[in-house]
């Protein structure tokens, strides 16, 4: 597969015994996982999950600190306790999505660190490090730029800019690009390589990429009370007095 490309272009693979594999509980996430994969529930998501759908803090702290401890069962039967204590509906129905979601990611509850099969011992000066740090490094390099900012994507168009990041914040996107001009100028194609890939016309947008799409018509515009000034004068092209 490419990814194992990739990954070998950089590393020695005959040497690697073990792979650890940390992500939040999505089915397609674990079709990767071979027997030499050591699963990991991510701590942001399992943490994140026991605190938006437990708002008992002491409850909250209970299931977490049991989890930490490897204590797998106990924290199982201490929700089970916990749900059968609750009164509210709501409640009990979050606590009880709280319950399926680390069974069915249970192979994954304890630390890496601490699973069997267990780790081989590592080099003089290096330490296994925990993965806590994995989702912000995905908000800070994927989902700050693709997300939340009102944009919208085509599937196609999503995974091109995610390997354009990725290239960027692994240092081989001035190769990637060197790469393509090169591959172009081997085969006598003197078209600005970067243009054909990212060409798009307008009628293209409006009839394909933008079809099926249609913004709200709803609400009314408040007029502003009082005399108009500066930037929303221009804007509105209503001069203020």
């Amino acid at each position: 597969m490419r990814r194992e490309a990739v990954i070998a272009n950089k590393y020695n693979l005959t040497s690697v015994t073990a792979r650890i594999l940390n992500g939040d509980g999505g089915a397609w996430i674990k079709q990767v996982v071979d027997d030499s994969t050591i699963f990991q529930l991510d701590p942001f998501h399992r943490n994140k999950a026991i605190t938006s759908l437990v708002h008992d803090p002491k409850a909250s702290d209970k299931i977490k600190g049991l989890i930490n401890e490897g204590k797998i069962d106990d924290m199982f039967s201490f929700l089970r306790m916990y749900i059968d204590s609750i009164d509210d509906s709501e409640e009990t129905s979050n606590a009880e999505e709280l319950y399926s979601y680390p069974k069915n990611n249970e192979d994954g509850l304890l630390d890496y660190r601490i699973q069997e099969p267990c780790l081989p011992d590592s080099l003089a000066g290096f330490v296994y490090r925990n993965l806590g740090t994995m989702e912000n490094h995905n908000s800070l390099i994927i989902a700050r730029r693709m997300k939340h900012n009102h944009t919208t994507w085509s599937k196609k168009g999503a995974n091109n800019m995610a390997k354009i990041l990725a290239a960027k914040f692994s240092g081989s996107l001035n190769e990637t690009v060197h790469d393509i001009f090169a591959h172009d100028l081997t085969n006598n194609n003197t078209e600005n390589p970067l243009k054909r890939r990212t060409r798009t016309s307008c009628g293209r947008i409006a009839k394909r990429e933008g079809k099926g799409y249609e913004y709200p018509v709803k609400g009314s515009f408040t007029p502003v009370q009082g005399p108009l000034r500066g930037t929303w004068a221009n804007i509105s092209g209503i001069n203020g007095t």
